[in-house]
């Protein structure tokens, strides 16, 4: 599946002919070599979307992600927690519980003899620390694409980690990258029932060649959807229909601030393009955001993408479960530990809170939030209902924050699993699977398939559960475990040609890859440690009544072997 960088957009001036590997000399060699390019640029064919897979960018010079730290949080704690204290009690006021009158505007004004206490907090923390993000240009954030700090990048590196970086903002993103059971109506026409899309492109515009590539199809862009169309779908909005220009717009705010390396990509980026059979192009690379609508006179069915990005066998997935009857059990799950679950909550809670701040700290929009020890006390305020007002409408934090509803079992394996897959773009490829060659004490060298596996175990006083959450099956008990004290390193030429993560270029202990796995996990998704720990539950099987029980996350390596190296 499927990040934003604070990239600075810079020109770039090609003045350094050797960068290019050409000569700028007058002698006879020079002249040759320059007659065998295309005379120029505008007589090369327009490029096939092939030929833009294959691509090569680079970015200008001085553009390179600029990470945090491992484990650190932008936002110093004492002002994160005075934030956090404003934020609640403004929630507080304005939910219909509150005692808000609707005859008053909620304003910073008239809501600041209120907050008095919680803003003047706020101020006194930011008199004692400002705001100043905690950047680490040598640190790789978990989020961060190890390419994008190379001289060069290619589209078919780039293209998966945006998918990526992209489907991590929110489960539903996730299931529209994927295609939505929908209905759309254009102003004064009747709803139409069909499968709505996210569509992500690639657009490069620049003075002899313009192109759009789709991430998803590797196609040009296709007709969207217009803005003024109406979306009605229970999951996007239980309560009214969506206008698809402003729904697209949330969308885009929604990714910048899940993942704010994408946002030089959102607004462009300046660079070099050298496609096959063309010169290389100086140009603005940017991501193109849109809806597909694809309408259908079938049936509508239950939820038809409620299944994992990386799951290879649908139709087996959404029948194996924990029974041997597995086409009947879809048992439901209650979290049941209330101080685990608050816990839980809090976590979320803070993290997200952190990354608002701290997105709207270096926006430059209209809604950007630049406090220091210099801000007023109704600046704190508009900031706290601005904070409030991106809480309440944000899908990352409803699609993490999950203890406080009934689950059906593989919906919320789903949830689970996109949880994990978010905390990393390596951590992705591993559950999907690399190819690699792996040393086990006391055996050879052997070639096979590393994988990722992430086990969901449920207990009750008469079953005992273990599902493998990326295939979606019962966990085999010939599953191939693998010792930590193994070396693996994956292959560099694979049939498919694609890229392997970047922690297994070079020889590393399975112990050593299994901590990088947990670092990345816990800064970008710290709540997986509570299920990693296992809390109580309640599970309940068809009319059954209710069972008491304990759920538990478990994460391990699994090998495949195929051949012996020799």
């Amino acid at each position: 599946m499927m990040l934003t960088v604070d990239l600075q957009s810079n020109s770039v001036e090609l003045t350094d002919s050797s960068e290019l590997g050409v000569m700028a000399t007058q002698n006879t060699v020079a002249l040759e070599e320059s007659s065998q390019r295309p005379e120029t640029p505008q007589e090369a064919p327009q490029p096939t979307s092939a030929a833009i897979a294959q691509s090569v960018i680079r970015l200008a010079e001085g553009v390179q992600p600029v990470t945090l730290a491992a484990g650190m949080t932008a936002t110093p704690e004492t002002v994160l927690e005075a934030m956090r204290r404003l934020v609640d009690v403004i929630v507080e006021l304005r939910s219909p519980d509150g005692g808000w009158s609707t005859e008053i505007p909620q304003t910073p004004e008239t809501l600041l003899p209120y907050v008095t206490e919680e803003a003047y907090d706020l101020l006194d923390a930011l008199q004692q620390q400002s705001i100043q993000p905690l950047l680490h240009p040598t640190i790789p954030s978990p989020t961060g694409a190890q390419f994008l700090h190379q001289d060069n990048c290619s589209i078919a590196d780039l293209t998966p980690w945006l998918l990526w970086a992209i489907a991590r903002s929110s489960y539903e993103v996730m299931q529209l990258l994927e295609g939505m059971e929908v209905q759309v109506a254009d102003p004064e026409q009747e709803w139409q029932s069909g499968v709505l899309r996210l569509a992500i492109a690639l657009q490069l515009d620049s003075p002899n060649v313009n192109w759009t590539f789709d991430l998803v199809t590797h196609q040009p862009g296709q007709p969207q959807l217009p803005t003024t169309a109406q979306i009605q779908n229970t999951t996007l909005n239980p309560n009214s229909p969506l206008l698809a220009g402003e729904f697209v717009q949330q969308i885009v705010q929604q990714i910048q601030r899940s993942t704010p390396t994408l946002c030089p990509f959102v607004v462009g980026i300046q660079t070099t393009v050298l496609i096959p059979q063309h010169d290389w192009q100086t140009g603005r690379l940017r991501l193109q955001f849109g809806l597909e609508f694809v309408p259908t006179t079938l049936p509508q069915q239950e939820h038809s993408l409620e299944a994992s990005p990386v799951t290879t066998d649908t139709p087996e997935a959404e029948r194996a479960t924990l029974s041997p009857q597995p086409s009947s059990l879809k048992p439901l799950i209650q979290f049941t530990d209330a101080p685990w679950s608050s816990r839980y909550s809090a976590i979320v809670n803070q993290q997200h809170l952190d990354a608002i701040l701290t997105h709207l700290q270096m926006s430059n929009t209209k809604t950007a939030i630049h406090l220091s020890s210099t801000t007023s006390v109704t600046e704190v305020v508009t900031a706290g209902l601005i904070i409030a007002d991106q809480l309440q409408q944000s899908s990352t934090l409803a699609s993490r924050n999950i203890p406080h509803q009934t689950w059906r079992l593989d919906t919320l394996n789903l949830r689970l699993l996109w949880c994990v897959s978010r905390g990393g773009h390596d951590i992705m490829q591993l559950m999907a699977g690399i190819a690699v060659q792996v040393l086990q004490p006391t055996q050879l060298w052997q070639s096979g398939t590393l994988r990722l596996a992430i086990n969901l175990k449920l207990q009750t006083p008469e079953l005992d559960w273990q599902l493998d959450l990326v295939t979606g099956r019962p966990v085999s008990l010939n599953a191939y475990g693998l010792m930590t004290d193994a070396v693996v390193q994956s292959l560099r030429d694979t049939p498919e040609g694609a890229r392997q993560t970047e922690w297994c270029q070079y020889p590393i202990l399975v112990q050593q890859l299994t901590h990088k796995v947990m670092q990345d996990i816990q800064h970008a998704t710290p709540e997986i440690q509570l299920l990693l720990d296992g809390t109580e539950i309640n599970l309940q099987h068809a009319n059954e009544p209710w069972q008491p029980g304990t759920l538990q996350l478990i994460l391990g390596f699994e090998f495949v072997p195929d051949r012996v190296i020799k």
